[in-house]
């Protein structure tokens, strides 16, 4: 007998316990290597799930001199409103002129958007190779987008402004701000009342920008679950409307309600978090409703804008009001329902486009209340079926 061999065997028999030791030490540390892995995939994904926005990674100009031969590529071409300069002289030359500097809003308490100076908008900043000229995209007029400051980005925060210096745009990420924009078109301040607290929010009147109301300034006064009514009202005319907001998504607007004899208009710039706030006029095309009935009407235009009529009480629903909730579709339906009682009792269908002229009106419950339009007239009454 190889006593070689023999004692090989009996050392490699000896050692087999180690190695199955040290093989399911080997298989415990790649599984939880593996595990570890996974939780920093999942936590990434739920933890930056933003939508982020970027400028244009570049400009591309055809022609000497010529602003209107230079373009951009860019998945959000409907926020970019349009190239121009930023210094003298003006000139332009031909060739590819790179990303280099964007500034943003950063939690701004007010965003002008005049032609005047653009303050607080976000303007994307390029430079050809020789460095010489350097050229601007403009971001549309909406106040509803600033800087994104976030680890691994390269923004520098001042006060209200960001900027952001590099040579790919995904370092400079934009999103959404979680805040409601208010451009105050009326005749007056504004005062904002949270969920009928005693703490006011007061903004002047706008005529060159925005206001906002950021999710930090009513979270403290929004304690019934995720929905936060803001009530808007003036020294003169008291509340002019509400508006319904959901904090818990980025201030998204739910809901916009108004007194039974509205005033105002609050339009919603679809699809923007933003609204303009602006007195109706008296000689504006309308609506009119006649409540006949001993309990208050609820009216429901498009599903968006809500009003609430008192009984034995007549109202005027303007062109603005409606054109606000129809979102330019050309057909548009408010629905007229008993306040807490029944949800619906008839529909009225107009024409959008045409000076919100009646087309159609349609009385559900009949037998209970009647809906219908008042002869020769762009009005409806709301009553009782006639006895015979």
């Amino acid at each position: 007998m190889n006593l070689g061999i023999v004692s090989k065997f009996f050392m490699l028999e000896a050692f087999k316990p180690q190695f199955k030791k040290r093989h399911l030490i080997f298989k415990f540390m790649r599984i939880i290597t593996l595990f570890v892995c996974f939780i920093q995939c999942v936590y990434s994904e739920t933890t930056d799930n933003i939508k982020k926005i970027y400028c244009p990674s570049k400009i591309i100009c055809l022609k000497n001199d010529d602003l209107s031969s230079c373009s951009h590529n860019s998945k959000n071409s409907s926020l970019w409103d349009h190239i121009t300069y930023t210094s003298q002289p003006n000139r332009i030359f031909v060739g590819e002129y790179k990303f280099y500097l964007v500034d943003a809003p950063y939690h701004a308490s007010f965003i002008d958007v005049s032609e005047a100076t653009q303050n607080n908008m976000i303007v994307c900043q390029y430079m050809n190779e020789n460095y010489r000229e350097p050229l601007g995209i403009i971001a549309i007029p909406e106040p509803n987008f600033e800087a994104y400051k976030a680890n691994l980005t390269k923004w520098g925060i001042n006060s209200e402004r960001a900027r952001c210096f590099s040579e790919y745009p995904e370092d400079c990420p934009m999103k959404e701000a979680d805040s409601l924009a208010i451009f105050n078109n009326f005749d007056f301040s504004m005062r904002i009342s949270v969920n009928d607290s005693s703490i006011p929010i007061y903004f002047d009147k706008g005529d060159r920008g925005y206001y906002t109301v950021r999710y930090e300034d009513i979270v403290s006064n929004c304690y019934a679950g995720n929905l936060c009514k803001l009530d808007f009202s003036t020294p003169s005319d008291g509340v002019i409307g509400s508006v319904i907001v959901d904090i818990d998504n980025a201030m998204r607007i739910k809901q916009i309600i108004y007194p039974e004899t509205p005033i105002a208009a609050i339009t919603q710039n679809l699809p923007f978090n933003s609204i303009k706030i602006q007195r109706t006029s008296e000689k504006e095309p309308f609506i009119g409703i006649n409540n006949q009935i001993n309990s208050d009407l609820l009216i429901t235009i498009n599903g968006k804008i809500n009003l609430t009529l008192t009984s034995r009480k007549m109202a005027k629903i303007g062109n603005n009001l409606v054109l606000s909730a129809c979102g330019g579709y050309q057909k548009c339906t408010i629905n007229i329902g008993i306040q807490s009682e029944q949800p619906n009792v008839g529909a009225i269908t107009v024409d959008a486009r045409d000076n919100i002229k009646i087309l159609k009106v349609v009385s559900t419950r009949s037998s209970q209340i009647i809906v219908r339009q008042i002869e020769s007239s762009n009005s409806i009454e709301v009553n009782y079926p006639y006895l015979k």
